[in-house]
């Protein structure tokens, strides 16, 4: 027995917009449907015999009171009474007559969540990453089959970590990619269609401006500038990355072997922190 489901004037207008602004239908898509919108008026509102009449001659002749009646002045202003749809409003026309309730896209999209679907196999295609246990990977779905993947790096786990690695978006993606179309059978692309939308953002170092406040600016920093081999030096300039970072000295007096006597220190120092190798430093 069919169940009968009365959707508010909101939730209405929520779907609509939905359908008319997430989804990204191919130019084909919208192509037919506006061949189906403006042959199916034709037929109710003019003595034409459709098929005897080029469709181009059709449109030049009927275009302005097609618009008018479809899309309303979405398309063209009250006193324009000689419009000629062009192809390049195809698209607009088509969203402007589903906004109005005039036509439906033909949609395969699925209310169910793709995170609820494979929610026991997410945890296998997240470790399947072979990651480090300073790296953490959640899939986030906000609207069904419009899935986000988040890469966090604890920066400061990172930095004493004897597993180091740089974390790459595009390899995160291909993997997860793979294993989704080789073990699930999962068609990624447009949820119009039935299909996942899969958006992988770039790693993001977690705890990294905390680090630079309180440890790099606060502890390292100052410690280095206590030394006497640091007399001369200008400034130090740091950049992070999800598998350490670059620092840059710059120093008044150029003398090399000033420099290179700082940098070995510092070096050294490091080791004992703990970082190891992972911050790299420029003279």
């Amino acid at each position: 027995m069919s169940k009968k489901v009365l959707l508010n004037q909101s939730r209405l207008v929520s779907l609509v917009r939905q359908i008319v602004e997430k989804f990204e239908y191919d130019d084909l898509d919208y192509m037919g449907a506006f061949f189906q919108i403006f042959m199916d008026w034709i037929r109710k509102n003019t003595p034409e015999k459709i098929w005897s009449y080029p469709i181009g001659f059709l449109i030049k002749k009927y275009s302005t009171p097609f618009l008018r009646d479809v899309t309303g002045n979405d398309i063209i202003s009250n006193d324009n009474d000689d419009h000629e749809i062009s192809r390049w409003e195809i698209d607009k026309i088509v969203k402007s007559a589903v906004r109005h309730g005039r036509y439906t896209l033909p949609s395969l999209y699925s209310e169910e969540k793709f995170t609820d679907k494979y929610k026991k196999v997410i945890p296998a295609i997240i470790e399947n990453l072979e990651l480090p246990d300073y790296v953490e990977v959640s899939f986030e779905e906000k609207e069904p089959n419009f899935v986000t993947v988040k890469t966090l790096v604890l920066y400061s786990n990172m930095l004493i970590s004897d597993n180091v690695k740089r974390i790459n978006r595009s390899s995160i993606e291909d993997n997860i990619t793979k294993f989704l179309k080789n073990y699930l059978g999962v068609e990624l692309g447009n949820p119009a269609y039935g299909e996942v939308q899969l958006s992988v953002l770039e790693p993001e170092l977690f705890g990294i401006e905390g680090w630079i406040k309180q440890v790099l600016n606060k502890e390292i920093k100052k410690t280095i500038r206590s030394w006497p081999e640091a007399r001369d030096l200008k400034s130090i300039r740091f950049e992070p990355s999800s598998n350490g970072g670059n620092m840059k000295l710059v120093f008044t007096d150029y003398r090399y072997q000033k420099r290179s006597a700082l940098r070995e220190k510092i070096k050294s120092y490091f080791e004992q922190l703990g970082f190891g190798s992972k911050i790299r430093i420029e003279i």
